[in-house]
């Protein structure tokens, strides 16, 4: 069964520095789940608020990335 996505979400998209989205559609999710493992391993949270608070600071990462064109790298 296909997911039917709501076209409208990414209307007038070009370079996704303002999206909601986590990833978007031109964006590889190994890099990111590999990004995001990286900084787990490396950080090791312990506990709901820290791993919490590690997933926003690679997600606040990826963010920046794509803004000057490297999530993909």
């Amino acid at each position: 069964m296909t997911k039917i996505v709501n076209p409208k979400i990414f209307n007038a998209l070009k370079h996704g520095a303002s999206s909601k989205q986590g990833l978007l559609p031109s964006e590889n999710a190994k890099d990111f789940a590999a990004l995001e493992a990286q900084w787990h391993r490396e950080l090791r949270p312990q506990g709901l608020i820290l791993k919490n608070l590690v997933t926003g600071i690679v997600r606040n990462l990826w963010l920046q990335l794509r803004k000057i064109g490297r999530a993909s790298c």
